[in-house]
Order: C-alpha cells, then structure tokens, then sequence
C-alpha cells in the first residue's frame, strides 16, 4: 500500500503520490491542513485552519 503526503509550506501546499509531487499555490493565510475528507482519482477535499 502506498502513502500519500499533503504538507503545505508558507504559500505552497505539496502533494506527493506514486512517485509524482504537485505543488501549488495556496492562500496566504492557510495555517494547516486538518483533515481529508475525500480522495478520488486525484481529487482532494479536505478541512483546513486558516489564520484570521
């Protein structure tokens, strides 16, 4: 079974699965990811903090 890593970094969030890393631009004030709630043929919904 594979892993698959979300992170994210100051303005950036990183998703690495199977070998392949995207990385994209996030909003300014993302403070962290909490919680995914789906993953599906390649698609993301997750909760996240944001900083007020």
């Amino acid at each position: 079974m594979e892993s698959a890593i979300l992170s994210s970094f100051d303005k950036y969030t990183t998703f690495s699965f199977g070998g392949k890393t995207l990385t994209f631009r996030t909003c300014d004030n993302l403070e962290k990811y909490t919680k995914i709630l789906l993953w599906d043929n390649g698609y993301i919904e997750v909760l996240a903090k944001y900083k007020k």
